[in-house]
């Protein structure tokens, strides 16, 4: 499952890519979408096949400059970072929306699905959700065509992309909470609550839906429905595996303190919160306070592209140079051994250096825009932006760097490249400045600092 962290760690950014003749901009007939538990859609190959996916309503609610907003909306509909299934309507609700079902056959197969992007044009970040219907093969054999879709776009306020994707995700089918086979681990948080049969507003299903909704956070959700009456082992399983946070609801728990004292004895630095939900009448209250303390315990954050379609690759030593110093600011710097190493560095392939260098800047924004929190540890979050660190290397005798009034040892390094010959075996040497909360670089090439 992907998290909210995908969506805005992957930011789409306008190419310079014409699809054919009376295609919209960055869209290409027959492209593929990968759709969990349903594998590869098609998405349609003849123009008349986006449907209403082209009524100009759609456009008018993207706030972008004009010239960016038809690869915008295309790269929400190919190219999303988040897509999940969605239940498809009864035909009541097809008769509503007036859209024609009666010649529909077997093999006209409707797929309703909830996507998610982030893209950049004109210098600013939009978040686009949508939910779409496609008909496969209503238009001839390998041919669909869209025949509902609705847009929702956010200017840069990842807040309300959290909470409008956490009310959708609850309708998703076959969406499991769990984290991808190539993501950082997740974080755990239990929820307490007391006599789930007082709360006739909950579905059948609430535990599902609010660990999908967690899930969006990269959260995996414990939930003790009676937990005043299972004291004794609630306490234990705090006492010996602390989670990451607990969440505790007010009203419901008689005296909210019998666990939230003892589990921060346990976990000093956990997330401790009382959970009011005792009061709801509504589903979607629960959904949108969960949301909320997700959010508070681990920020949303922009960061860089680190899509393979979005990344620059350098040609030569002279470019890297140039493209890795652009990439300082208050959050990444370089140190005059690191700068000095550019001009004619010996690590042979300076575009997988740029792209190691570029995940590790990304890294650091978040760092520096959470005030130092990166909300797991450090090599965990690295495998999110696909490069691995070690904070040491017993080998080596690290720098110290300088910074204001402190210094801090250039022991934490990136791996490009492992068990090669010394001349292609990369190494980015970097210290953490715990105090103004950036990474100070201090080796980018060879393993031999």
């Amino acid at each position: 499952m992907h998290t909210l962290h995908d969506i805005t760690s992957s930011v789409r950014r306008t190419h310079e890519v014409r699809a054919g003749e009376g295609w919209p901009e960055g869209l290409e007939p027959k492209t593929k979408l990968r759709v969990p538990d349903h594998g590869n859609l098609v998405l349609p190959k003849q123009v008349e096949g986006l449907g209403v996916w082209q009524d100009e309503a759609h456009a008018d609610r993207v706030p972008l400059p004009a010239e960016h907003v038809p690869e915008a909306r295309a790269a929400l509909l190919a190219r999303p970072t988040f897509v999940a299934p969605l239940p498809v309507p009864e035909d009541e609700w097809f008769d509503r929306q007036r859209i024609d079902h009666s010649t529909w056959r077997r093999e006209n197969n409707p797929v309703h699905l909830l996507a998610a992007v982030a893209f950049e044009g004109g210098g600013s970040v939009v978040f686009g959700l949508s939910r779409t219907i496609i008909v496969e093969n209503l238009r001839g054999f390998g041919a669909s065509e869209i025949v509902s879709h609705e847009e929702e776009w956010f200017d840069g306020d990842v807040e309300a992309l959290a909470s409008a994707m956490s009310l959708q995700v609850i309708d998703a089918v076959g969406l499991r909470p769990q984290a991808e086979g190539t993501s950082a681990p997740w974080t755990t948080v239990v929820m307490l609550l007391n006599d789930e049969a007082n709360e006739p507003h909950l579905p059948d299903d609430w535990k599902k839906l609010l660990a999908l909704v967690a899930g969006l956070h990269g959260v995996n959700l414990e939930v003790y429905a009676n937990a005043w009456s299972k004291k004794p082992r609630v306490l234990s399983d705090l006492r010996t595996k602390p989670p990451d946070g607990l969440l505790v609801a007010d009203g419901s728990i008689p005296v909210p303190e019998t666990f939230l004292g003892p589990y921060r004895r346990f976990r000093p630095h956990g997330y401790a919160q009382l959970l009011g939900t005792a009061g709801a009448t509504d589903f979607a209250e629960h959904v949108l306070e969960l949301d909320m303390h997700l959010r508070e315990m681990n920020p949303l954050s922009l960061g860089q592209a680190t899509d393979q379609d979005t990344v620059t690759k350098p040609k030569d030593w002279v470019e890297g140079k140039r493209l890795i110093e652009e990439l300082e600011g208050d959050h990444f710097k370089l140190t005059q051994r690191a700068r000095g190493q550019l001009k004619d560095n010996p690590y042979p392939d300076p575009a997988r250096m740029f792209k190691h260098v570029q995940a590790l800047a990304a890294i650091a924004r978040r760092y520096h825009e959470n005030d130092g929190s990166l909300g797991q540890r450090l090599e965990d979050v690295a495998t999110e932006f696909e490069i691995e660190i070690a904070m040491f290397d017993s080998n080596l005798t690290p720098n110290s760097i300088e910074s204001g009034d402190y210094s801090y040892p250039a022991e934490p390094h990136v791996k490009v490249d492992d068990a090669k010959p010394a001349n292609e075996c990369g190494r980015i040497y970097f210290a953490m400045d715990n105090r103004k909360y950036l990474f100070l670089v201090d080796h980018i090439g060879l393993h031999d600092y």
